[in-house]
């Protein structure tokens, strides 16, 4: 890595814990993509910023890099990889549910932690199961195409065979 990318990915994730900025995270195919998500005066709201780095992320190249870290129980074991889905879902929920009921701060990077901690373990439930993320991606985008061919709507989620 150049030292310049070395140095931009460190000033970017010091300002994303300064809360000026958020990350979001959307699918596109298979790719994952991550933008910024400017909270007002931004600097990296600018294209050209944005340019200085792909932050083109592919499933297949988190798979890859999730999956080393897992040890053989963790691919093997459904039971073990839906538990620490599981789990990490209730962490979240846990943050959520203290910022709405008990008044506590909100903490946009516990919950990216949480939530990067559920797709490792949704990616190590899909090893188990036989299948890729990108896998799971294009059945479950190809199921909410059928249920919602135009889109969410309410009408559309009442009349569900399912």
């Amino acid at each position: 890595m150049n030292k310049d990318l070395a140095a931009w990915i460190g000033e970017t994730v010091e300002h994303i814990r300064s809360r000026e900025c958020g990350i979001v995270i959307e699918f596109e195919g298979n790719k994952l993509l991550v933008r910024w998500r400017s909270n007002g005066g931004c600097k990296w709201t600018d294209p050209a910023d944005l340019a200085k780095v792909d932050v083109n992320y592919t499933l297949y190249e988190y798979e890859r890099n999730a999956l080393r870290t897992a040890g053989h129980h963790v691919l093997t074991d459904p039971y073990y990889a839906a538990g620490g889905l599981a789990e990490e879902a209730g962490e979240l929920l846990g943050i959520i549910k203290h910022e709405k009921y008990h008044g506590w701060p909100k903490n946009p990077e516990t919950k990216l932690e949480e939530l990067g901690d559920a797709l490792w373990y949704l990616t190590a439930a899909a090893k188990c199961s036989g299948f890729t993320l990108a896998e799971v991606a294009k059945v479950n985008i190809a199921k909410l195409h059928k249920r919602y061919p135009n889109g969410f709507t309410l009408a559309a989620s009442r009349d569900q065979d399912e």
